[in-house]
């Protein structure tokens, strides 16, 4: 766990220098709650993230292995979009699992200004 935490904080540093380089716009495909649980955690606001958990009674241990945003598991959704604080939450209540961030593919998607992000839930 603590490597996994130390891989995080890694790419944190790394992609902080790009992080104002892209703007992204978060649009919910629909109403559902887990839509909207999926654009706050990529939102960076972990506290608000932390309030829609409680908002709709749910366990952060179920959010973290159940949930999948745009057919993608929350925490590696929200570390996508540069919301590490969130991602490194969610990331402490999912059982037995890695997740790896390609850096790589992030700066090369980050050469655009803005882009939008329709989110939906599977």
């Amino acid at each position: 766990m603590k490597i996994l935490n130390i891989a995080l904080a890694s790419a944190i540093i790394a992609t902080s220098y790009n992080a104002a380089a892209t703007t992204y716009q978060f649009i919910p495909g629909n109403d559902a709650p887990g839509t909207k649980l999926c654009v706050e955690a990529v939102s960076g606001d972990l506290r608000g993230y932390r309030e829609k958990i409680k908002e709709y009674h749910l366990k952060d241990k179920t959010v973290a292995n159940k949930l999948e945003c745009n057919g993608e598991n929350i925490a590696n959704f929200a570390a996508r979009y540069d919301a590490m604080n969130t991602a490194v939450y969610i990331n402490k209540y999912r059982k037995n699992r890695v997740s790896i961030t390609d850096l790589a593919a992030l700066n090369a998607k980050k050469k655009d200004l803005k882009d939008t992000v329709i989110i939906t839930i599977n």
